[in-house]
């Protein structure tokens, strides 16, 4: 099974998972040029896709969605109401992939994925404020994670953003800070923890380095025995999971 990024930040989110030549899309906030060129990159094409899963309804995340539903002739699920999507609670399966919701805390509502083949799994959670329980429920155990670092606290802070979208950006219902991101995979460490992806970093209030180093230095102070690797979300990231 691979994790296939396409696109990640504040501004266009959409990645891949495939396992054997079939793939499921995770968002849809990509143009259809750059899906095809992502999916091609690692040898694929629209015609590998077997469902689309999306996450929320922001347009980082959802402005592809139009055309690329109507060149991709596969089932659409969200575990939220968007357009265009079957709603869907719970589990899902399509080819061979389970596809599990777990709740995120977000200002509309929002969703993550725990993806499983086989004895492969991924969890996805690209937008939340705070770490919720059904989170660690689906969290806990999978060796395989990607998990939202958006800010580092002092750069969003010291920036040009108005107070308002700071408070937003903060809130249980905004963004997790890369200190939250790296507290959460350092719990994770001790239970069978291997691979964090760092996603959705914001592209005015983060730096890849930045994250990568708070993630890091978090691990190697607090669970100094688990090997977990730790790779920012960068368009083109081709990971064997």
């Amino acid at each position: 099974m691979k994790l296939i990024i396409i696109a990640s930040g504040s501004s266009a989110n959409a990645a891949v998972i495939e396992n054997d030549d079939a793939a499921v899309l995770i968002d849809c906030g990509v143009t259809l040029k750059t899906l095809k060129s992502g999916l091609r990159q690692a040898g694929l094409g629209l015609e590998n896709l077997c469902a689309v899963f999306v996450t929320h309804s922001h347009s980082d995340h959802i402005k592809g969605l139009p055309v690329i539903h109507r060149a991709v002739d596969v089932p659409f699920y969200s575990g939220t109401d968007v357009m265009m999507c079957s709603k869907f609670d719970g589990q899902i399966r399509t080819k061979d992939f389970d596809v599990q919701t777990f709740e995120c805390s977000h200002d509309v509502p929002c969703v993550g994925y725990k993806i499983s083949c086989g004895e492969k799994s991924i969890c996805i959670a690209t937008d939340t404020g705070t770490v919720t329980q059904s989170m660690r429920s689906a969290f806990y155990g999978c060796e395989n994670i990607m998990l939202e670092s958006n800010h580092d606290i002092d750069m969003l802070k010291s920036g040009f953003y108005s107070a308002s979208l700071k408070s937003r950006i903060i809130s249980d219902r905004g963004h997790l800070s890369n200190a939250d991101c790296a507290r959460f995979v350092t719990e994770l460490a001790g239970f069978g923890l291997r691979r964090v992806v760092l996603a959705h970093l914001s592209e005015n209030n983060n730096t890849p380095l930045l994250a990568r180093a708070s993630t890091e230095q978090c691990l190697a102070r607090f669970a100094p025995q688990n090997h977990v690797s730790v790779y920012p979300a960068s368009p083109g990231l081709i990971l064997e999971l």
